[in-house]
């Protein structure tokens, strides 16, 4: 946050940091079910992370996202939003990284474990959210809630 304040000279309201919180979250937890924990993996995490971050951004941000036209002008969201959202989330990363790994030694882990109990969340949750969206939405509510709906709550 405070990267993020100092480059970008402001601070978002409390939900952008409870919305972004779980998006970090969410790619960080399947990325390292499926592609381990290392230096590489987190370059590759903060890069998807950020790609993720800056296309909803663009396309998606009315949603949930301030309505101030200057708050997501071109500078903001491509120009100096990619390096400080990659910067500070990697940089965070590697502190994690850093003290994981200074305080457990290096041990083989199956991945395989990981991996599947991390297709089984994901596929869990896309069912619930079908089924929300289906179920409670359409046949309840009759009404449709958009494409938006499941991909926010995806």
């Amino acid at each position: 946050m405070i990267a993020h304040g100092l480059f970008w000279d402001n601070d978002p309201y409390w939900t952008y940091w409870v919305t972004k919180t779980f998006l970090i979250t969410t790619v960080f937890l399947f990325g390292t079910a499926f592609l381990g924990i290392g230096i590489l993996p987190g370059l590759i995490l903060t890069a998807a992370h950020t790609a993720i971050l800056e296309i909803y951004y663009q396309w998606l941000a009315p949603v949930g996202l301030p309505q101030e036209p200057e708050w997501l002008d071109f500078n903001h969201l491509w120009v100096t939003g990619v390096p400080a959202h990659f910067l500070a989330i990697l940089a965070g990363y590697l502190l994690a990284l850093w003290l994981w790994r200074r305080n457990h030694p290096a041990q083989q882990i199956e991945r395989a474990e990981t991996r599947y109990f991390a297709i089984y969340g994901l596929l869990a949750t896309a069912l619930i959210v079908v089924v929300d969206g289906v179920l409670t939405q359409m046949v309840l509510l009759r009404d449709f809630p958009g494409i938006t709906f499941f991909v926010q709550h995806i």
